[in-house]
């Protein structure tokens, strides 16, 4: 159970410190210790909190779906289907103050393909294909177990929506992502602190298809 009231409490001071230069990792403890935050909420304000300059910047390259036409779109796959998915079982996500949508899983290396893997990916590629990318790039991580199996079931949809594109694994999907993408779709901090152009296509899902947002955590 999350102790929302420490929550957003806490959340005023780490902006507050982020604003004033210091390292997110350094500063997360300290406010943690002050508020008696559990480990899922100091993970929580991790992901979630940002300082009006990182806000600031995360806007400025940020594009609308319609940009993406004629583009290389290239997709963080196992970021942007962990988050899918954890909305669609009903499980906490977070809006953070850059807009973005996150899960709070802690699954990444673990992930295993659920019955809602699926629809996610197309839920994905119905969103962009009406505004005709030029391709569209799903990359995996290959440490993570059944990449191959993943990328297979991607490719296959590709191919039935019509869409150019692959899904590869990669050693690194955050290089693969920031190295090929015009447009890129992650909500990883670092891959949207290096990106060019970055969409916020989870957002754009929950809104277009008018899903229900009552498991989506904000803190004010």
């Amino acid at each position: 159970m999350l102790n929302k009231i420490n929550l957003r409490e806490a959340a005023i001071d780490l902006r507050y410190l982020l604003s004033r230069g210091y390292n997110r990792k350094s500063i997360i403890d300290l406010v943690g210790d002050k508020w008696n935050l559990n480990r899922d909420e100091r993970h929580i304000l991790y992901r979630a909190i940002f300082s009006l300059e990182e806000i600031k910047v995360r806007q400025w390259n940020e594009v609308q779906i319609e940009d993406i036409e004629g583009k290389t779109v290239a997709i963080d796959t196992y970021n942007i289907l962990i988050t899918i998915e954890s909305f669609l079982k009903g499980l906490v996500i977070i809006q953070a103050d850059d807009q973005y949508l996150r899960d709070i899983s802690r699954v990444f290396n673990k992930y295993k393909q659920s019955p809602y893997t699926l629809q996610s990916i197309q839920m994905i590629l119905t969103e962009l294909q009406p505004h005709h990318p030029k391709e569209i790039l799903f990359y995996l991580d290959k440490n993570i177990s059944r990449s191959g199996e993943l990328a297979a079931l991607i490719k296959k949809e590709l191919n039935n929506f019509k869409l150019e594109g692959d899904a590869q694994t990669v050693p690194s999907s955050d290089k693969s992502v920031i190295m090929n993408g015009e447009v890129v779709v992650s909500s990883d901090r670092v891959i949207l602190e290096r990106a060019r152009n970055h969409l916020n296509l989870i957002s754009l899902l929950i809104e277009d298809k008018k899903l229900s947002d009552e498991n989506i955590l904000k803190i004010e």
